[in-house]
């Protein structure tokens, strides 16, 4: 199968950081915590869209597939 690209929900929550560290929070799944942090550490010191995405993916996929809430 064909690589695809980032889903409609990871790229709505990539625009917001604020929404991004919130749903990472409230999955309480320490490695999308770190990884969120990271991820938008390094965007503040160089903007690129791809962290925000990595950091929005890692928000929404690692807290969901952790048990975590998930948002």
């Amino acid at each position: 199968a064909a690589p695809t690209g980032p889903s409609t929900e990871i790229v709505r929550l990539a625009g917001s950081t604020a929404e991004i560290r919130y749903r990472a929070a409230c999955s309480a799944e320490e490695h999308s915590i770190k990884l969120v942090e990271a991820c938008l550490r390094e965007d503040a010191i160089r903007s690129d869209p791809v962290l925000r995405l990595v950091a929005a993916d890692a928000a929404i996929e690692i807290g969901t597939s952790a048990g975590g809430r998930g948002g």
